[in-house]
């Protein structure tokens, strides 16, 4: 599991109340199974595919499909658990406070740059999770105000 998906399951555990190792676990207790399937709602938001969302979490692409749809479904109904699930969980699955753009110019540099200002740490985290998706190498530099500086 890479960095990205790790933070998207601490923040989903920390908004139910549940414990990290649960969500990771086999269990099967509605919790688990509602929070284990909101993060791969958000990682599944945030362009992974079924099958490498399934690959990080040890389970078949057909459970990651069936979650999302099932749970898009819910919601289309209004069911009323899914509409309080998804407006506690809106700061994981909103999107837009995830995209970031990336430009690559012919020399092999990637430009990362994002709607709204982020902080060093997590333009870090979004590549490494490009790195351990096997997308890019590492390598940073944050420029502002005129300045770049290495990334340490």
């Amino acid at each position: 599991m890479n960095i990205e998906a790790k933070r998207i399951t601490h923040e989903v555990a920390d908004t139910l109340g549940v414990n990290f190792r649960d969500i990771m676990s086999r269990k099967r207790s509605q919790r688990m199974v509602e929070a284990r399937w909101y993060c791969w709602l958000a990682l599944h938001a945030l362009d992974y595919s079924c099958e490498e969302i399934a690959q990080m979490w040890s389970v078949h692409h057909t459970a990651v499909s069936h979650a999302i749809r099932r749970i898009r479904e819910l919601k289309k109904i209004g069911e009323k658990r899914t509409a309080s699930l998804h407006a506690k969980l809106h700061h994981v699955l909103d999107v837009k406070s995830h995209r970031f753009r990336y430009s690559v110019k012919l020399d092999g540099t990637v430009y990362v740059s994002s709607s709204k200002e982020l902080n060093g740490m997590s333009i870090r985290e979004r590549a490494l999770a490009e790195v351990d998706r096997g997308n890019c190498e590492f390598v940073t530099k944050v420029i502002s105000a005129g300045n770049i500086q290495e990334a340490a």
